[in-house]
């Protein structure tokens, strides 16, 4: 996480307490939420060093997570479609346009939440893989060979 990451969410935090103790309630709870979702959704796994795969499996675990907490938003927002059909939104202009836009919202929120979840297992099952090939290799290792892998790189961002 970089750090302007880091001071736009603690700006996001500020705003929130400002907002609770002033007695906007609402509002104040929304911006915790989306200054909490916007700092998930900027949060890189570390790497753990020299773990054959854990790496993999750490950011698989995190897509996942981020996979989940969009869930949850597509249920809040299935939900309100719902009390906008049994409410009769779509009486009033207003109204039918917050349902087609929250609709809209419903579609793109499906598709991320797809792709999130494709490549959180994507990155679980590349994990275990990395981690049989690290066993089979520390097995030449036990036998005298000179196995190099596993090798950080220069960004931190993974390894080779």
């Amino acid at each position: 996480m970089r750090v302007w990451h880091l001071g736009v969410g603690a700006l996001g935090l500020l705003l929130t307490a400002l907002l609770l103790a002033a007695g906007g309630y609402l509002l104040g709870l929304f911006f915790l939420i989306v200054t909490t979702v916007w700092v998930a959704f900027r949060l890189r796994p570390a790497e753990p060093g020299h773990i054959a795969g854990a790496f993999a499996m750490r950011r698989g675990w995190l897509e996942l997570a981020q996979a989940a907490v969009l869930f949850v938003i597509y249920l809040a927002v299935a939900v309100t479609l719902f009390i906008a059909q049994g409410d009769q939104w779509a009486r009033h202009t207003e109204g039918r346009v917050a349902a087609y836009a929250l609709a809209g919202l419903a579609f793109l929120l499906f598709r991320e939440l797809s792709r999130l979840r494709d490549s959180g297992f994507n990155w679980l099952r590349g994990g275990r893989v990395e981690q049989a090939v690290g066993a089979s290799l520390a097995e030449l290792r036990k036998d005298g060979w000179t196995v190099i892998d596993n090798w950080l790189r220069d960004d931190g961002w993974g390894n080779i």
